[in-house]
């Protein structure tokens, strides 16, 4: 016997599937972020210790070409001028954490 061909799902009932998914993934994200303030910075970057650097703490150009800082480094790590850094967050500013290898 020949099985009854299946029928979309009614739209109504697509749009209601579709919004309850929206809302756990808003509460998911809203859950993510409640730890933090505003202004706090949340994404490492990946900078260029500038290269008129040579003593103290240093000041980078940004993956947009912006020089910024000066930034404090991690003891385990001195800056040299045209070392490619990573920048990791500390608040409202950055550390630098070291150089890739």
């Amino acid at each position: 016997m020949a099985q009854a061909p299946k029928f979309p799902v009614h739209p109504a009932a697509r749009f209601r599937v579709s919004l309850e998914a929206l809302a756990e993934t808003v509460t998911r994200l809203v859950q993510r972020t409640l730890v933090l303030e505003d202004g706090v910075n949340v994404v490492n970057y990946v900078a260029t210790i500038s290269a008129s650097y040579t003593s103290g703490q240093p000041t980078v150009v940004m993956p947009n070409g912006d020089t910024a800082g000066p930034f404090p480094c991690l003891d385990t790590y001195t800056p040299h001028a045209n070392d490619v850094v990573l920048m990791v967050p500390n608040g409202q500013s950055y550390i630098i954490a070291g150089t890739f290898a």
